[in-house]
């Protein structure tokens, strides 16, 4: 049997819960999210099937990993204090303290508004990369996907 995470072959499987998922996991990868149940040895373990990934080539824009700097840094540079700032985007000054500190992500209709009114651009042109393809015989594993930060 192999861990759904980590991709080891392993005699028991364990479930455990990330995030609200499901997955069968070995004993070193129980850690990495709340313990539901052992399998058993004899059940049968369900294989999802994997999601194609997008062809090379395709762009999409994202917002900018930066956004809240950007946002900060121009207020700033306008020489506009935060309650004004907000007064200007019909929006509460909370509302662009969390934007400033990339604790909310806004949506479109914001986006769209503050790049007007600061005259930047917050959204980036994303390019989909081919990821390293395993053979035939391996199966990707969320591992594989996702780094996993160690506690």
């Amino acid at each position: 049997m192999d861990c759904e995470l980590c991709g080891r072959k392993t005699p028991a499987l364990y479930t455990i819960s990330i995030d609200g998922a499901k997955m069968n996991v070995c004993r070193e990868c129980t850690s990495h999210g709340k313990f539901s149940r052992k399998v058993r040895e004899d059940a049968p373990v369900k294989k999802q099937r994997a999601y194609k990934q997008e062809e090379t080539g395709q762009t999409e824009e994202t917002l900018a990993d930066n956004y809240g700097d950007k946002i900060r840094n121009k207020r700033r540079e306008l020489g506009m204090k935060r309650k004004e700032f907000a007064r200007m985007l019909n929006e509460t000054e909370s509302v662009i303290n969390h934007l400033e500190h990339s604790t909310i992500t806004p949506d479109d209709k914001l986006i769209k508004k503050l790049e007007k009114k600061l005259g930047i651009k917050l959204k980036e042109k994303y390019e989909y990369k081919p990821q390293e393809q395993k053979t035939e015989d391996q199966e990707m594993t969320l591992g594989d996907i996702v780094n996993i930060k160690k506690k």
